[in-house]
């Protein structure tokens, strides 16, 4: 079983791309969103800073995304069973949280 997986989403090209363009472009996204009408996202500044931390966020976990996916191929060959659990917003702390795991596990087999 592997727990807590990031999603695959980090490994889609055309996201990828849209954070390349939050890091190349965050000027001028900064002024574009800037100068909607109220209520606007106020200061560009701030407003390319967080762009920019965004996209290389999302870099960074692209990165350990990709590494996830091919030790997950890797490891597909060893065992009989392979069985992705996502990370939860919440701990796994009661019945509850056991349940939605099992619903996870139940689908992936």
């Amino acid at each position: 079983m592997l727990n807590k997986t990031l999603p695959d989403t980090l490994l889609d090209p055309t996201a990828a791309a849209a954070a390349a363009r939050f890091c190349e472009e965050r000027g001028a996204l900064a002024d574009a969103l800037s100068a909607l009408p109220p209520p606007a996202l106020g200061d560009p500044e701030r407003t390319t800073r967080v762009l920019r931390t965004v996209g290389e966020s999302f870099a960074n976990f692209a990165v350990v995304a990709m590494r996830e996916a091919e030790l997950r191929a890797e490891l597909t060959g060893v065992p009989d069973v392979v069985v992705r659990v996502p990370g939860f917003e919440h701990d796994i702390s009661d019945v509850e949280a056991l349940a939605a795991i099992a619903r996870v596990l139940y689908a992936e087999t």
